[in-house]
């Protein structure tokens, strides 16, 4: 009885580092979007030519990251779907 009282625990604690990590991922994006914005802003300014290769190398940085742990909650949140099923 305790094993599956605490495979439900686990499961749950599972779907809520992934919704944790989606969020995450949504916050960083949404930062990225900001900052293109401003990047843009400043280019029409003409303020920006010379900054615009490091900004583009960071946010190229930060987006393969972004990728990396939204497929990873995907995974997790699949998997808990399809779990699910079977249990049922």
């Amino acid at each position: 009885m305790n094993f599956v009282i605490g495979f439900h625990k686990r499961k749950k604690k599972r779907r809520k580092e992934a919704q944790k990590q989606h969020e995450e991922s949504l916050r960083r994006k949404r930062i990225e979007a900001r900052k293109k914005r401003k990047l843009e802003e400043m280019m029409v300014a003409g303020n920006a030519e010379e900054t615009e290769d490091v900004e583009t190398e960071v946010e190229d940085a930060e987006n393969k990251e972004v990728k990396k742990s939204e497929r990873v909650a995907l995974c997790l949140i699949q998997g808990d779907q399809q779990g699910s099923r079977h249990l049922r």
